[in-house]
């Protein structure tokens, strides 16, 4: 009976995998080259993976604070958008993508979520978040170094602390600058 239960698992398992087709949709997947891309896909200046089309195009600057929309001349191709249809895996929260540059010496702290680490100096992170979710970002500052300013229209005028709730994919920069002695 062991056998035949296995036997019919084993079965079940070969349909199901011949049926998967992953395909990998534009501006979802993070690369450092066009190697971590797929199916004629290239690695945009942006670091995701798209159409030679849209390369360079699936970070908008700027985009997704407080639900607000970018002006239609700026939007995402609709196959860039992070999917929510029957195509996602059931029960799967949407992500987008939150690209945090740090300009200096600093830390910028995602509670949950990690940590950018720039305190040798220039840092570029990617982490996927999940669409629509309020995310928190602390600026901390190396010694000798100061928080100077979020320059990015997201965090804005926003103090060392800022909150956001990344819609598309999204930009956020900080500034450190050195202490003078």
């Amino acid at each position: 009976m062991a056998v035949l239960r296995a036997g019919s698992l084993l079965a079940v398992a070969a349909v199901t995998a011949s049926c998967y087709s992953p395909e990998v949709r534009d501006c979802t997947v993070s690369c450092a080259s066009a190697a971590d891309c797929t199916g004629g896909q290239v690695c945009g200046g942006d670091q995701f993976c798209s159409a030679p089309e849209v390369a360079g195009t699936c970070l908008l600057p700027d985009g997704g604070v407080d639900g607000m929309q970018p002006p239609g001349d700026a939007a995402l191709p609709v196959d860039a958008r992070p999917s929510t249809t029957a195509d996602a895996m059931p029960d799967a929260w949407p992500t987008v993508q939150l690209h945090v540059r740090i300009e200096g010496r600093g830390v910028v702290m995602l509670p949950t979520i990690g940590n950018c680490d720039g305190s040798s100096g220039q840092a570029d992170c990617l982490y996927t978040v999940p669409q629509g979710t309020a995310v928190t970002l602390h600026a901390v500052p190396k010694n000798h170094w100061r928080f100077e300013e979020w320059t990015s229209q997201v965090c804005g005028n926003q103090p060392a602390t800022c909150a956001l709730v990344p819609d598309v994919p999204t930009f956020v920069q900080a500034r450190f600058e050195e202490i003078d002695d």
